[in-house]
């Protein structure tokens, strides 16, 4: 079954439907995004699959066994693991809708750490910097360079809680400088300048790197 609110239409089995209609609702009435603003007004497809097999043929099997979610800004698709209805999936929910509403902005593909960091952070996912205490890799002084950074968020579950722990906190951290720069402010919710003038590079420079050269 289907059901539209506003720009979203959700898709669920039956069993789910009320589920469908409160994400949905969720969806459309999202917050704006840090740096971005609000969602695009353009159509938005979410999908809930209720098991991982449904979970996996709808991604084709692209992501790791660990994933709950998924994002296709393309075409402007959502997929959300709902076997486990009321764990987590509203924020879950949120950071997929993150990377829709980046996407759209910057209309180009991103590092995938600074795409996950951004989307833990606009979620406020604050609970995966708990694995930078607790993880042996970060505890013992161990260091990503940021493609082994991208690689291991997409491998087992150890190595990318502690790689979505790095993102999450590099992506902050040029928050917290853009916002320094401006005056300060609520780096979550854009404050004075937040993430905006990065991402406002990152939509007209021609590489990530420049977009870095040019803010900071």
């Amino acid at each position: 079954m289907s059901v539209t609110v506003g720009r979203v239409t959700a898709v669920a089995w039956p069993p789910q439907q009320a589920l469908a209609v409160e994400l949905a609702r969720a969806a459309d009435a999202a917050e704006p995004f840090p740096g971005v603003g609000p969602l695009p007004d353009r159509p938005i497809r979410l999908i809930l699959a209720p098991s991982r097999a449904v979970f996996d043929s709808l991604t084709r099997r692209r992501l790791p066994g660990w994933s709950e979610g998924a994002a296709f800004p393309e075409r402007g698709v959502v997929v959300l693991l709902s076997d486990r209805p009321t764990l987590r999936l509203a924020g879950a929910l949120r950071h997929e809708l993150a990377h829709l509403a980046l996407r759209a902005r910057v209309r180009h593909s991103l590092p995938l750490w600074f795409e996950e960091g951004y989307a833990s952070l606009a979620a406020g996912e604050w609970d995966r910097l708990d694995a930078l205490q607790l993880n042996w890799q970060v505890a013992r002084g161990a260091r990503f360079d940021l493609d082994e950074l991208d690689r291991a968020l997409r491998g087992d579950r150890p190595d990318a809680t502690t790689a979505y722990a790095l993102a999450t906190t590099a992506v902050l951290l040029l928050a917290r400088w853009s916002a320094a720069g401006g005056g300060g402010g609520n780096v979550v919710a854009g404050g004075d300048r937040g993430l905006a003038p990065f991402i406002e590079h990152l939509a007209r420079d021609p590489t990530f790197d420049a977009a870095l050269r040019d803010t900071y």
